[in-house]
């Protein structure tokens, strides 16, 4: 099969997949979600005193990175973790779309945030699981089917005088390959790049996705986080390519920790910018998506640029 075969294969599996399962969320789970007490109330776990549902939520973020990295073993784990948590987002897209952050619970938005807080941290410790669960089970399957395993654009050329890559155009393509998080802190030397490439990815995320939130309008919300985080996991990817990928859809979540703790201190509603209204739910599907999307369409645009360069070298 040709390279470019490969790509376009994996190209049409992530986004079919990732549509979809958000479809499938949105139409046949999603209503479980919304608050008993009101469903006008956006969808909160811990605040609501409904933590059962967030259990409910990481049970099927689990199914479906398992199932995607069964079904996808052809294409990288940053594109199975992509259509896990896009996924998941129509769990997000049901949230109710009137700004009621007010309404979650009494008291003042420093209470909720920090639960909102709590929330987060629990969806970073598990999203580190579920990347862990997919990098074992490609491992498992490769490791009994090599066949099936992504091996990415240079294998096919490791035999050949073109796998030197003397082509120094082409030697700037090459990126990291993606790896878990554990593997890459095993490692000092890829340690300060994955821990740059995350610095950026948070920091320019959270000015793109503030510059695009012009209101507090649910779908501006996802729209912005989403958008303003895919564009900051592929500037990051230019400067600080990694194969760390928690490092990129971590700089989401990481994200939405500055927003939360710079919000606890807030003593009334007034001062709550739409920013500040993003959910957890939000950023767990909407962000760390955006982050994971810009992270693979980067890998995937030097993927086509190599395969160019390295083709017209065969032919030469």
């Amino acid at each position: 099969m040709s390279h470019d075969r490969i790509l376009e294969n994996e190209k049409l599996r992530v986004l079919t997949f990732s549509l979809g399962l958000m479809l499938l969320v949105y139409f046949l789970f999603s209503d479980f979600f919304v608050p008993v007490s009101d469903p006008m109330l956006p969808i909160l776990f811990i605040s609501t005193g409904e933590a059962g549902k967030l259990a409910v939520f990481l049970m099927i973020l689990f199914l479906f990175i398992f199932i995607a990295s069964i079904f996808m073993i052809r294409a990288r784990v940053s594109g199975v973790m992509l259509v896990a948590v896009v996924g998941m987002g129509g769990v997000a897209a049901k949230s109710s779309g009137d700004s009621l952050l007010p309404g979650a619970m009494e008291g003042t938005p420093g209470e909720l945030y920090g639960l909102m807080l709590v929330e987060i941290l629990i969806f970073g410790f598990f999203m580190l699981l579920a990347e862990t669960l997919a990098f074992r089970i490609r491992d498992i399957i490769s490791g009994r089917i090599p066949a099936f395993r992504w091996s990415g654009i240079l294998d096919s050329y490791q035999n050949t005088p073109v796998a030197k890559l003397d082509n120094k155009a082409a030697s700037k393509l090459v990126v990291p390959r993606e790896e878990s998080c554990l593997s890459v802190l095993l490692r000092q030397g890829e340690r300060k790049n994955a821990a740059m490439h995350l610095l950026v990815c948070t920091a320019a995320g959270l000015v793109i996705t503030t510059a695009l939130m012009r209101t507090d309008a649910r779908g501006q919300i996802l729209f912005s986080v989403f958008t303003g985080f895919a564009i900051a996991a592929m500037l990051s990817c230019r400067f600080f390519p990694t194969g760390c990928l928690c490092a990129s859809w971590g700089g989401a979540l990481a994200a939405s920790v500055v927003i939360y703790l710079s919000s606890v201190v807030s003593v009334a509603w007034e001062d709550v910018l739409p920013i500040k209204e993003t959910l957890p739910v939000d950023w767990i599907t909407a962000g760390c998506g955006g982050s994971l999307f810009g992270y693979w369409v980067s890998r995937r645009m030097k993927d086509y640029r190599l395969v160019e360069i390295l083709e017209d070298r065969e032919a030469e």
